[in-house]
């Protein structure tokens, strides 16, 4: 990104395409170099990218840069006892459940910085 003197503001675009068709985020009135995205979807790639903007223009649009998400733990299923078992012993009694498989909640959130 070229050098801007005196910046007054950033504007920072989120996508979850490397073209920006749509937007997670669109901002363009940032004073500062940093910006709390909303919650991003598990398991996800987004494309992000800044500009500066002063009285004299705007600078040309930064590298694309990209970030995946993790998402959540998996959620484990039970295996034993079996649910509603009866007749278990009162010493020694094994709890078995497995990995799991993914979860679909939505809570997920990054912090993104623009590089000066």
């Amino acid at each position: 990104m070229e050098q801007i003197h005196q910046v007054e503001k950033y504007k920072l675009q989120v996508s979850s395409n490397n073209l920006f068709t749509s937007f997670i985020l669109n901002d363009s009135t940032l004073t500062d170099t940093t910006k709390l995205l909303p919650n991003l979807a598990n398991y996800s790639q987004y494309y992000w990218r800044v500009k500066a903007v002063n009285v004299g223009g705007e600078s040309e649009w930064s590298t694309v840069w990209n970030f995946k998400t993790l998402g959540n733990p998996y959620a484990s299923n039970l295996l034993t006892p079996l649910d509603a078992s009866n007749n278990h012993p009162l010493n020694g009694l094994t709890f078995k459940w497995n990995k799991g498989s993914r979860t679909n909640r939505n809570d997920s959130k990054i912090s993104v910085s623009s590089i000066n």
